[in-house]
């Protein structure tokens, strides 16, 4: 697969997605549940970091019990490509700290802009309002809307 396919077929998803995806009880899980089916339709493919792994696994097992937790994780590599951070990724996620100091961005949200820039990834799954402050070259859903846009 060219690269330029990849970027357009690719979708960063961030730690709000995840949880919203299997926690039933969340505001965002019918959205979430309906963009997931629709990724899979299209032949879409989700991307993330470690960084965001670990930090959904940690909420999941905080809100949903360690059996889900588990078996989230145990799972993940069925539908989520962990991709590697570039090694200038971590020095660009600084940067983005740096100019955005007066939000409350998480290292982990710094890490993801930079992906996402890195490798061109024009669509961010994410419920946190930060991906929406910061000025991305992306579209962030389910807050900007609930169907994928066109390939």
């Amino acid at each position: 697969m060219t690269s330029t396919r990849w970027q357009r077929l690719a979708c960063f998803a961030d730690t709000g997605f995840f949880y919203a995806v299997i926690d039933s009880g969340d505001r965002w899980h019918t959205e979430c549940v309906n963009l997931f089916k629709q990724i899979q339709e299209q032949g879409r493919l989700i991307v993330s970091s470690h960084l965001v792994v670990a930090e959904a696994y940690a909420l999941i097992r905080y809100r949903l019990g360690s059996d889900m937790a588990i078996d989230w994780i145990t799972n993940l590599s069925l539908w989520v490509e962990i991709a590697l951070l570039y090694h200038n990724s971590e020095q660009r996620a600084i940067e983005i700290l740096k100019t955005y100091s007066d939000q409350r961005f998480s290292f982990t949200d710094a890490v993801s802009f930079a992906m996402m820039e890195e490798r061109n990834i024009p669509l961010a799954l994410s419920t946190d309002r930060h991906f929406l402050i910061y000025r991305g070259n992306f579209i962030t859903l389910p807050l900007q809307g609930t169907i994928l846009p066109p390939l």
